[in-house]
């Protein structure tokens, strides 16, 4: 015998099952709602490709957020465009308390700001070329705030990696390169067809078998050649040390003559002096004794007359005395010729 089921049964139990699923909704819900996610506004500079929304925020690696949204403002005060991505934080994965109020907040996001805290794009997904903002702290890089948004607080960014190595390769000459690595290639490759090469590489091989030659004889002969040279070295020094004891006594005599002959020359020296002193007397005696004469005469003159005895003497004095003086002069000038006939007397 077949139970029939209770329909009213049935339902109480479908009622309670919802009841149950409502209020598990309700405070598993409520408590995903009321979490506190802070929203924060990011300026990127470069191309935002492959930042969707739903993307991560990451610090040091660990999820603390995600990108909630994405647009591009026009800016026309310098006619370009800003592309704002609005991120949110979860307070949890920060520590954060959760009655800490938004002004202290905002204290708290400008010192870490201060200490460097900085936004940047990296790539997610190399296969997928997904990206993602990553907050770390660059304390040495430039605060750049844009101030274009008074809802939510700004934190600076900074041009990722890939971004720099962009910027270096806009800048590089890839032209000017790639034109001369073509130059360079064609080159190589008019080397490595050249008709010529074959033979020019048996020329190599050849000189490099001389040059292996050479070295090997060196090798075998250089021993040999040392001891000759001290052979050599040895036979000159005996030789210099033959003419060192000969030069010797030669330079004795040479410094012998040298002395003797400057002796000589100062003792000359010493004659030439004193004949030239005695002849500077001599003419001073004969200048003071013609001076007396003059006066003598002039005395004698105003004394006699002109037929007078005195003066017949004094005329045989005059005569005798201009040949005393004629005799003076001629002396004078032989000495004067002949200076050493001082010293050795007249030949």
């Amino acid at each position: 015998m077949t139970v029939k089921a209770n329909p009213s049964i049935i339902g109480m139990f479908v009622l309670s099952a919802l009841a149950l699923g409502v209020l598990a909704i309700f405070y598993l819900g409520d408590a995903g709602l009321n979490e506190e996610k802070p929203r924060l506004i990011l300026f990127f500079e470069g191309d935002v490709k492959g930042l969707d929304v739903g993307s991560p925020v990451t610090l040091r690696g660990v999820r603390i957020g995600q990108v909630e949204d994405i647009a591009v403002v026009f800016d026309s005060k310098d006619l370009s465009f800003d592309i704002p991505v609005i991120i949110s934080v979860t307070r949890s994965k920060l520590g954060f308390e959760a009655g800490m109020k938004r002004e202290k907040d905002g204290a708290l996001l400008d010192r870490l700001i201060e200490q460097g805290l900085r936004a940047r794009l990296n790539i997610q997904s190399l296969v997928t070329g997904k990206l993602e903002v990553e907050l770390g702290f660059h304390p040495n890089s430039e605060v750049k705030m844009r101030g274009l948004s008074r809802e939510y607080p700004e934190i600076p960014t900074i041009p990722s990696n890939m971004e720099k190595i962009a910027r270096v390769l806009e800048d590089l000459p890839l032209e000017r390169i790639a034109k001369r690595t073509e130059e360079i290639l064609a080159g190589i490759d008019k080397l490595v067809n050249a008709p010529d090469l074959p033979q020019m590489l048996a020329h190599l091989a050849s000189a490099i078998k001389r040059f292996d030659s050479l070295a090997r004889k060196l090798e075998t002969s250089v021993p040999h050649l040392t001891r000759r040279s001290v052979i050599m070295i040895d036979e000159t020094r005996k030789l210099v040390e033959q003419l060192q004891t000969q030069l010797e006594p030669l330079i004795g005599e040479w410094t012998r003559v040298a002395q003797d002959s400057r002796t000589m020359i100062d003792r000359m020296d010493k004659k030439v002096d004193h004949a030239v002193e005695s002849w500077d007397e001599t003419l001073l005696s004969g200048e003071q004794a013609f001076s007396q004469f003059s006066k003598t005469l002039s005395s004698a003159e105003s004394l006699v007359a002109e037929d007078s005895p005195v003066m017949r003497d004094v005329g045989v004095a005059l005569r005798e005395l201009a040949a005393a003086t004629r005799s003076i002069r001629i002396m004078a000038e032989y000495l004067e010729r002949h200076p050493e006939a001082l010293i050795r007397g007249k030949q």
